[in-house]
């Protein structure tokens, strides 16, 4: 079976296997995405701050319909440990909601109050970021990640 030229040729002497094109396509199209601010759809950006444990702010921008957790590991802000990817079953995404509506301080469900109930520091502004599903009603939004417990 004849291999491809582009997976046969290596990437400037560095040993690797040359990307695909369709890849490399791909990357581009995410990487000038992201820099202009936009997705697909073209829907706008939610702009929201995240504050870390040692106290420094971040600014984050996210596509709508993402949940929170998947915003700040899309921000390469690894300090939400969040082991279960977001499933609702650990609470290790713990945040505290310092600025947002009303209604996004409440729990969205028994399993996500009860999974809070187990935190060590459990606040009436606490959330598990994986419950937070990002809209435009949440633009500014201000979350703190929770100490570890």
């Amino acid at each position: 079976m004849a291999i491809p030229v582009h997976h046969r040729d290596r990437a400037q002497g560095s040993g690797a296997l040359a990307e695909p094109p369709s890849r490399a396509r791909r990357r581009i199209a995410a990487q000038s995405a992201q820099q202009f601010h936009i997705y697909p759809n073209d829907e706008p950006m939610i702009t929201l701050t995240l504050k870390t444990r040692d106290g420094a702010s971040r600014t984050i921008e996210s596509a709508p319909n993402m949940t929170l957790m998947e915003a700040i590991r899309k921000a390469d802000i690894y300090e939400l440990v969040a082991l279960c990817g977001g499933n609702c079953s650990c609470a290790t995404c713990h945040v505290f909601v310092e600025a947002g509506p009303d209604d996004i301080r409440r729990p969205a469900s028994a399993d996500e109050d009860d999974l809070l109930d187990s935190a060590d520091h459990r606040t009436p502004a606490s959330r598990l970021a994986c419950q937070i599903t990002l809209t435009d009603a949440l633009h500014g939004l201000v979350v703190r990640i929770a100490p570890e417990s």
